[in-house]
Formats: C-alpha cells, sequence, structure tokens
C-alpha cells in the first residue's frame, strides 16, 4: 500500500497541478484569442520562475525534502509564487484579457489564502491543489468531471498513510482549495 501512496502521491503532486491550472486558464485565453507571445511570456511568470525558485531552493538545501515537509521552509517559495503570480495579473490586466485576469485572480486569492494558513499551521497543499482543480474544472465544464473529487480522495489517504500530514491537514487542504475556488469564482463573477 504504501508503494502506491508514493506512486500518487507524486503523480497528483501540486508541481505539476499548478502548472496545468495555469495552462487550462492559458488555453482558454488563447482560444479566445491571446497572443502566444503573451501567453508564453505569461506561464513564465506564473509557472516557470516559481518552478525555477523552488529547484534553487531545493539546490541550496533550504528545503529539506521535495515536499517540503517543515512548514517553515516552504513560507518563501510561497511568497514568491504569489508575488510572481501578481506580474502574471498585471500582464493579463495590461493586454486587456480581462476573462483571463478573473481566473487568475482567483488562483491568486487562492494561493494567498494557502500562504496565510501555512504561515499558522501545515495543511496539505497536494489535497488542496486537487480540490481546487476538481473544483474548477466542475465549475467551468460541468458535472461531468465529479469524479475528480474521488482523486482528491485518494490523494489525502496517500498523504495520510505516508505519514505527510494528519488527517485534519489534509481535510483543511481539501476545504481550502474547494471553497477558495468557489468564493474566487463568486467575487469575480465567473
Amino acid at each position: 500500500m504504501k508503494k502506491l501512496a508514493v506512486v500518487v502521491s507524486d503523480l497528483f503532486d501540486p508541481r505539476w497541478e499548478i502548472p496545468a491550472l495555469l495552462t487550462l486558464a492559458v488555453l482558454a485565453a488563447y482560444r479566445d484569442g491571446a497572443q502566444l507571445v503573451f501567453l508564453g511570456l505569461l506561464l513564465f511568470i506564473d509557472a516557470l520562475l516559481p518552478g525555477w525558485f523552488y529547484w534553487h531552493l531545493h539546490q541550496k538545501k533550504e528545503i529539506s525534502d521535495w515536499d517540503i515537509t517543515d512548514r517553515h521552509q516552504r513560507m518563501p517559495l510561497y511568497v514568491f509564487t504569489t508575488i510572481a503570480h501578481l506580474g502574471g495579473l498585471g500582464l493579463a490586466y495590461a493586454v486587456g484579457q480581462m476573462v483571463l485576469f478573473e481566473t487568475l485572480l482567483v488562483f491568486w486569492m487562492l494561493a494567498v489564502m494557502f500562504t496565510i494558513v501555512t504561515h499558522f499551521w501545515k495543511i496539505s497543499v497536494h489535497v488542496g491543489m486537487n480540490a481546487a482543480l476538481a473544483t474548477y474544472l466542475v465549475v467551468t465544464f460541468g458535472s461531468g468531471w465529479l469524479w475528480m473529487y474521488v482523486i482528491v480522495v485518494v490523494v489525502g489517504w496517500s498523504r495520510v498513510l505516508l505519514k505527510k500530514h494528519l488527517v485534519a491537514q489534509a481535510l483543511v487542504g481539501g476545504l481550502l482549495g474547494t471553497l477558495g475556488i468557489l468564493a474566487g469564482m463568486r467575487v469575480v463573477g465567473l
């Protein structure tokens, strides 16, 4: 069971899902006529820069493990990523991509929520990002995506089994991901 939990945890990792969520938003903007140069720059700011910073922290041994188990070690990455996302927001606004701006604003608000909560308590970003992705897909594309919540439960199981999180930390991560997306989409009117 532990090997399965490792596979689930690695496969449904926020390092892959955050760029996937951003890519979904970018693809929607491309479909609506946004220019590829703008979208490439946006992905660079919102996905590649935070990915590079994560790699930098890992190389400098400022984070002790791949999952950043120590809550305090997460803060520099979370703050950097939140600031980088502001750059992406500004870029989307500056070129008049308002639907993309509103979508990225929802993601940014979620990042701020995770950063604030993590300052005080370690929650599961694995579960939170899977819940956010599932919720975004259901709200955006319909109930055909409800099956994604099964992945959220399986990821929560894996994080608890691997002793990366307590059950409460997994539950709060999932609730924050779900409610954060729902509240954010309601605030911006999506």
